[in-house]
């Protein structure tokens, strides 16, 4: 496991792997509707892009794919954290 800082080019994945986290993963505690409230597989999700390089983010990869991320502030406030639904319940 190589937890390393973000990089510009981690954008667009990371926002899939958000996708994928939230409808993947999140299906026993909130229906499709909300779902996809939270993240649309069709929306623009530029702020949450935005959010990524505003904040300390950090990217987890497991054999050269990404497994998760979490973006934190200096004050320790955990803004995002995520697994991907491929590395799930694997201590990510």
């Amino acid at each position: 496991m190589l937890i390393r800082p973000y990089r510009s080019s981690d954008r667009a994945g990371l926002l899939r792997l958000y996708v994928e986290a939230v409808h993947g993963l999140a299906t026993a505690e909130y229906d499709a509707a909300q779902r996809e409230a939270w993240a649309s597989r069709q929306g623009s999700h530029d702020e949450l892009g935005e959010r990524f390089a505003a904040a300390t983010t950090l990217v987890c990869e497991l054999d050269e794919d990404v497994a998760g991320f979490i973006t934190f502030r200096d004050d320790g406030y955990i803004d995002l954290i995520f697994t991907s639904p491929r590395h799930a319940r694997r201590g990510v």
